[in-house]
């Protein structure tokens, strides 16, 4: 890794540790992208900012889900926001942040479920409707494969 990369790989660490995470700010979400970003363009020979001008787009795109995560039914939905076809979207989008769509929008999703489990008295399936998950079933598997426990093993441990 050249000096420049991890310099900017320190800085944006440095960054997501003065974040408040509890907050409803999508910069959290945004310096974790340009990160992942970061390091997963980090073995192509391009420069930093090459890479910068290449994902620069991706900021409103990620906004876009981290605001609208519990409405977001299909990847569609994204791309017709953004004028983009589905497939252009999942492509770039893989190539940008390492993730596909789906994976990205589970872990927002995962991540607002985790702070309601610990902060509500809500049941897992208000829970799960609340993040955005059509179903119980899907949301516990998806849940379990993300932390590594069932949304009731997290609760009993989070308090």
């Amino acid at each position: 890794m050249s000096q420049e990369v991890f310099a900017k790989v320190k800085s944006l660490l440095k960054s997501l540790e003065k974040e408040n995470v509890s907050g409803e700010s999508d910069r959290i979400f945004i310096l974790l992208a340009e990160l992942l970003s970061l390091l997963n363009n980090n073995k192509d020979s391009q420069t930093v900012e090459q890479q910068s001008s290449k994902y620069a787009n991706f900021g409103p795109i990620l906004s876009y889900i981290n605001q609208n995560y519990n409405k977001i039914t299909k990847i569609e939905d994204i791309a017709k926001s953004f004028y983009m076809s589905k497939y252009y979207l999942c492509h770039r989008f893989k190539e940008a942040t390492g993730l596909t769509v789906i994976q990205y929008l589970n872990n927002i999703k995962i991540q607002h479920a985790c702070n309601l489990l610990i902060n509500t008295n809500l049941t897992i399936l208000e829970i799960g409707n609340e993040c955005g998950f059509n179903s119980s079933m899907y949301f516990c598997k998806i849940f379990k494969q993300t932390v590594f426990m069932t949304p009731r093993e997290f609760r009993k441990k989070a308090r």
